[in-house]
């Protein structure tokens, strides 16, 4: 009998796929094994922090645009706040809204128009403070 053909074309890892893995992988560990995972996770994400805090200045463009000013979230931004989702998820709410506050002051002094795309990228931070406060609030309640 003939072995199986390999694919020489390997796929790369999903996200969504390892995310599933390691999600199936603590909830049938021990419970020592998840917390281990967790203080790791914080571990590597408080280093993350204490490497590089926003520049606030980085965070918004502006660009004139028919003779008037249009303010747009940089690319830095929206790496920034994927960062804040990270951490608040991993229930180090404290952290992120250190980081959020730093996006609500880099909007001192900005002036913008309703219909502007600044608009729903500011409704997105209201959203992720609401969420890193009640993450505060469960790291609270769970003594961390």
């Amino acid at each position: 009998m003939p072995a199986p053909e390999v694919d020489t074309y390997t796929r790369p890892a999903l996200g969504h796929v390892l995310r599933t893995i390691v999600r199936s992988m603590l909830a049938t560990s021990p419970p020592n094994v998840a917390a281990s995972f967790v203080s790791a996770a914080r571990g590597c994400l408080t280093q993350s922090l204490q490497r590089g805090m926003a520049k606030q200045s980085a965070l918004f463009e502006t660009r004139d645009r028919h003779g008037r000013v249009d303010i747009t979230p940089s690319a830095k931004l929206s790496g920034l706040l994927a960062y804040t989702r990270t951490l608040y998820g991993a229930g180090m709410g404290f952290d992120s809204i250190e980081v959020l506050s730093g996006v609500v002051r880099a909007t001192a002094g900005l002036r913008w128009d309703p219909e502007d795309r600044l608009v729903d990228v500011l409704a997105a931070v209201d959203a992720d403070i609401s969420q890193a406060i009640q993450s505060c609030k469960e790291e609270l309640s769970g003594g961390n």
